[in-house]
């Protein structure tokens, strides 16, 4: 393995989102091959270094000014459990947040966009995930939403700072590549399926579920987008769960060098 891409993947220059051939979807063994995947691929996904960065607020001040919608994809890194220290509110860690404006494939692989090396996402802040009645999220998976922009204070530095509001999380779990046939004309992108319904087992950091109160208030609209949002009051029940892998703070300060040669299987 070249030590160039090697160190880009050291220093969260580069990354690789986890994904499986659209084929595998019908094997019988297609939830342990989404897992098995999801966790092979950490090392290549998650970052290794912390980042200080002033492009994310640069970036969604502008959203914020003009009250614009963000749609945004990422990997899920870790969980910050409900304390008191968070006001007994848990966040999910996203890695390398990137824009996502058009063909899934092209965000994921070809041209991603980044906001920024991470972000902290409010499970409060979440307020629809899709019409089932519950979804789970691992780390590892790749997840996508959309998101008013919320304008904050932080004490620390008397600045203010611009993170995700209210979300709505479009879809989280696998991504499944569809290639062209080999004898195709047209050159087309291949198509990407987000499959979210495989089992993890006990390996996952929140359960959503739908409050039956939220439900009905849910059930009043025909359509629900980033728009209802705002009109909606209420919130969606979260399960949390201790994770199965170490925690960031731990990981920068790891040699991750050895953990990313055997994820490319060098």
């Amino acid at each position: 393995m070249n030590p160039c891409i090697i160190g880009m993947y050291e220093t969260d220059l580069k990354w690789m989102y986890p994904y499986l051939d659209y084929d595998l979807k019908n094997d019988y063994n297609f939830s342990q091959l989404c897992n098995e995947e999801r966790r092979k691929q950490l090392p290549l996904v998650l970052n290794h270094k912390n980042h200080i960065s002033k492009q994310r607020d640069d970036l969604l001040q502008g959203y914020y000014n003009r009250h614009l919608s963000l749609k945004w994809l990422a990997c899920v890194a870790d969980i910050s459990m409900p304390s008191h220290l968070n006001h007994y509110t848990g966040s999910i860690l996203l890695n390398h947040l990137v824009q996502h404006k058009g063909n899934l494939f092209q965000t994921l692989f070809l041209e991603p966009k980044q906001i920024d090396y991470h972000a902290w996402l409010q499970t409060s802040r979440i307020k629809y995930f899709g019409k089932r009645q519950q979804a789970k999220i691992s780390v590892g998976d790749v997840i996508l939403g959309e998101s008013w922009i919320k304008k904050y204070y932080k004490e620390s530095d008397k600045r203010s700072h611009y993170g995700l509001g209210k979300t709505i999380i479009t879809d989280c779990g696998m991504p499944f590549v569809k290639y062209p046939p080999a004898n195709s004309v047209a050159i087309d992108l291949p198509e990407v399926e987000i499959v979210s319904n495989y089992d993890r087992g006990n390996d996952y950091i929140v359960e959503l579920t739908y409050p039956d109160y939220y439900s009905s208030i849910l059930n009043r609209y025909k359509t629900i987008n980033i728009n209802t949002l705002q009109f909606i009051k209420g919130y969606v029940h979260t399960n949390f769960e201790k994770s199965n892998y170490i925690n960031y703070h731990d990981r920068v300060n790891q040699n991750n060098h050895f953990k990313i040669i055997q994820a490319f299987g060098a």
